[in-house]
């Protein structure tokens, strides 16, 4: 055999023997090893009542939730494109809590469909409580991942408008409960106010009927509970991260609790009353005031009206439970005294934001909540 032949030879020799050298480190790495694993069981989703939605899970399941639970090793095996021939001629598995999941190659450009349009997608498919009954898992799993769906303020808002719409009060403050894992935490004024609102709306759709106020109740009473939890409290390093001490947040645990008095159906609700109005009256310098602009500031005049539309919206419960409880508490007329004296400052402050939307282009387009909601205040008797 001439030397060139030998050259080709032993070049393939040493080939076959690198990949096959490499095929049994890989498999020694990730088919068995539990070193590299990232603790935690893959989350396994309930059949739902829809095909469609067990296929959207599914996606999730494999496309987003999974790597979280891969070491790196294992998710650069799987996307580096280097590898992928190498997946291809050796299977490499990885067991997971006992689990076992082929690893194949995904281009993390354009192998996977946008968690986002698949998630929300997922829940407009949800239709019966079993399929709601997948959301903190499938939070959690998503979660692992740091997804955005967890990060950004306005996607907690969505998750519990959907599952708040869809009846299921009791899964969306589960998710709550359990914000370590599913990363629906309350980490500031905005979103404990979002979430409040979210979820003691049903009231006023109800028109503050017995049975509504007194759910709305409970409802803002375990949130303002949570907002104690060590998982949350944590992110309140100082007075205006904490929505424990803000007046608006309280003041609408103080109005439903006050709506409940007058329905007369519960007993010990003075107490409550009572409670909350000195809470608000002990949190009332951490009021937020209107926003106002400052000189060269490029803020639209529609900008500044929409800030202060959700400013008048959240203050005008506030303002209404402080007239409201007056009547509650007129055997206690220090503390009667007190609040009428916030709800008097509360309205000369409001009612120049109020007028000055009102009498907009832009507050004139089209209904504003936060019109409709002082309105409400402003003209009735009490």
């Amino acid at each position: 055999m001439n030397s060139k032949v030998l050259n080709v030879v032993h070049r393939g020799q040493r080939a076959a023997a690198n990949v096959s050298r490499y095929a049994s480190i890989q498999s020694r790495m990730f088919s068995s090893s539990t070193v590299c694993m990232k603790p935690g069981v893959v989350p396994v989703f309930k059949e739902t009542s829809s095909p469609e939605l067990d296929g959207k899970l599914q996606t999730l399941r494999i496309q987003h939730i999974l790597p979280n639970y891969l070491s790196k090793e294992q998710n650069d095996l799987v996307a580096k494109l280097k590898h992928k021939r190498t997946l291809e001629l050796e299977p490499v598995v990885a067991n997971i809590a006992g689990e076992e999941f082929r690893l194949e190659h995904v281009d993390p450009m354009t192998g996977k469909a946008n968690s986002r349009d698949l998630f929300f997608d997922a829940l407009a498919l949800m239709k019966e409580r079993k399929d709601w009954e997948n959301l903190p898992l499938l939070l959690e799993g998503l979660h692992k991942g740091n997804s955005v769906l967890t990060g950004r303020v306005k996607f907690r808002e969505m998750i519990c408008f959907w599952c708040i719409k869809a009846g299921h009060v009791d899964i969306i403050l589960e998710c709550i409960r359990r914000s370590a894992d599913t990363g629906m935490v309350i980490d500031s004024p905005k979103t404990a106010m979002g979430m409040m609102i979210l979820l003691t709306e049903d009231a006023a759709r109800n028109n503050y009927d017995s049975s509504s106020t007194k759910k709305a109740l409970a409802r803002a009473e375990q949130l303002m509970n949570l907002m104690e939890d060590p998982k949350n409290a944590k992110y309140y390093t100082d007075a205006a991260k904490d929505p424990r001490i803000r007046p608006e947040l309280v003041g609408i645990a103080l109005d439903l609790a006050s709506r409940l008095s007058l329905c007369g159906d519960s007993v010990g609700i003075e107490n409550k009353v009572e409670d909350f109005a000195k809470k608000v009256l002990g949190t009332w310098p951490n009021l937020e005031s209107p926003w106002i602009r400052n000189a060269g500031e490029s803020v639209t005049m529609e900008k500044e009206h929409a800030i202060n539309n959700t400013w008048l919206r959240q203050l005008s419960t506030l303002l209404h439970g402080l007239k409201l409880s007056q009547k509650i508490l007129s055997g206690n007329p220090e503390l009667v005294s007190q609040l009428k004296q916030r709800a008097d400052e509360l309205e000369q402050t409001a009612t120049p934001v109020f007028e000055a939307i009102m009498n907009s282009e832009w507050g004139k387009a089209k209904p504003r909540t936060g019109l409709d909601a002082y309105k409400a205040v402003i003209v009735e008797v009490i």
